[in-house]
Order: C-alpha cells, then structure tokens, then sequence
C-alpha cells in the first residue's frame, strides 16, 4: 500500500469521517410515517411499534474547509 493510499485512507476515516444520513429506515420516533412498518403494525395488531421513518443508514461525507492565509506584517517578522 503507498503512501497515497495511506493518507486516502486516514483523511476519509478520520479527519472527514461520515457525517450525514441520506436513507431512511423505520424508527420509533419521528417526523413522517414508514409505509413498511406501518403494514406490519397493522398486521402484528400493533405489536410493531417502529411505523415513523428516520435517516438513519447510507451516509455520505458533507464537509467545508477553510484556508486561510495570513500575508499580513506581523508574520513577516518586521
């Protein structure tokens, strides 16, 4: 393994790790209703309870970064 596939490897784990949820799954808590588990809380006689749906699989990286630059006379030892 290069040191290229090294650095790839510790930027996307550790310094950009994962940080938004774009699937939704069933939930007990939550804003709309999951149609799935809907269906089967009706047929459990609502024994399921997860019918509310939340982002809460399949993530993506959703990161800003900044550079910033300071070229004033203080840094310049003057």
């Amino acid at each position: 393994m290069g040191l290229i596939d090294e650095l790839t490897t510790v930027f996307s784990d550790v310094v950009f790790p994962i940080n938004k949820l774009t699937r939704r799954r069933a939930a007990l808590r939550g804003s709309s209703l999951y149609l799935p588990g809907l269906i089967k809380a009706m047929t459990t006689e609502w024994s399921y309870k997860k019918i509310f749906s939340a982002k809460l699989a399949g993530g993506k990286r959703d990161h800003a970064a900044c550079i910033v630059l300071d070229v004033s006379t203080s840094m310049f030892g003057l």
